[in-house]
C-alpha cells in the first residue's frame, strides 16, 4: 500500500504490481492548477529527501546530570554546551536501514548530537518500553506525510509537464504523452511502516536463535 489515499498497488491478472491513482479528481486537479499556469515553463519533478531529525526523533526525558562533552576525557576544558547540561531535554530517534535489514534507536541531545542513555532520566509518562513504542508511532505518522507529500507533487509536476506541452503545441493537436511525462511504480515512493519493518528483524532473529539453541555452545569455529 501507498502512501495515504493517493497511491495504491494492485496486481494484474499476470501478477504484475501495478500502480493505480484513484479517482480524485476534483482534489487533484486543484492542486494541479493552484498557483500554477501553463505559461510555467519549468515544472520538474520532486527530489526525494532523507528524513529530518525532528522526523525521527521524540522527547521523551531530560540529562539527569551534565553529560561530558566529546572529547572532554582528554581536554577538560572543553565547555559544556546547554543542550548537554543537567536538565536539558533528550531525544529517543529511530533509524532504518532497509537494505541491510538492521534498526537502531538512538539517543541525541536536542543538538542531535549522540549521547549516553545512563545520563538520561525518562519524563513520567514514560518507561523504555513506551518510549521507544511512540518514537515508532511517531515515525510512523511522519513518514506517511513525507512519502504522500512527495507521490501527490510527483504526480502533480507530471501533469504539469503534460498541461504544458499541450498549451504550447495547441488544442487542435493530438495529446501524445512523452515517456518522461509518465510516473512509474518504480518513481513512486513505497510506505515503509517501521513497525512492521521491526516486525520481520524480530523474526529474522528469532530464526538465528532458533539455530543457535541447536549447536554445542562450546565447539569453535575456525
Amino acid at each position: 500500500m501507498y502512501a495515504g489515499n493517493v497511491f495504491q498497488e494492485e496486481e494484474n491478472g499476470e501478477g504484475e504490481s501495478l500502480v493505480r491513482v484513484r479517482e480524485e479528481r476534483g482534489t487533484r486537479s486543484g492542486k494541479v492548477f493552484k498557483n500554477w499556469s501553463s505559461n510555467q515553463r519549468s515544472n520538474p519533478a520532486p527530489v526525494w529527501r532523507d528524513p529530518k531529525f525532528s522526523e525521527t526523533s521524540i522527547e521523551v526525558g531530560v540529562l539527569g546530570v551534565n553529560h561530558p562533552e566529546p572529547g572532554s576525557d582528554i581536554i577538560p576544558e572543553i565547555p559544556l554546551s546547554s543542550a548537554r547540561a543537567a536538565g536539558a531535554p533528550t531525544m529517543l530517534g529511530l533509524t532504518l536501514n532497509l537494505e541491510e535489514g538492521s534498526y537502531a534507536f538512538l539517543w541525541r541531545d536536542s543538538n542531535c548530537k549522540f549521547i549516553n542513555p545512563k545520563y538520561v532520566r525518562l519524563n513520567d509518562e514514560y518507561t523504555m518500553a513506551t518510549a521507544r513504542a511512540t518514537a515508532i508511532e511517531h515515525y510512523n505518522g511522519r513518514a506517511i506525510a513525507r512519502i504522500m507529500s512527495f507521490n501527490t507533487d510527483l504526480i502533480i509536476s507530471a501533469a504539469r509537464r503534460r498541461i504544458r506541452k499541450w498549451a504550447v503545441s495547441g488544442s487542435q493537436t493530438r495529446a501524445d504523452l512523452d515517456e518522461e511525462d509518465i510516473v512509474t511504480a518504480g518513481e513512486v515512493r513505497k510506505l515503509v511502516f517501521a513497525s512492521d519493518f521491526l516486525a520481520e528483524c524480530q523474526i529474522a532473529l528469532q530464526e538465528t536463535m532458533q539455530e543457535l539453541s541447536g549447536r554445542d555452545p562450546f565447539v569453535l569455529s575456525f
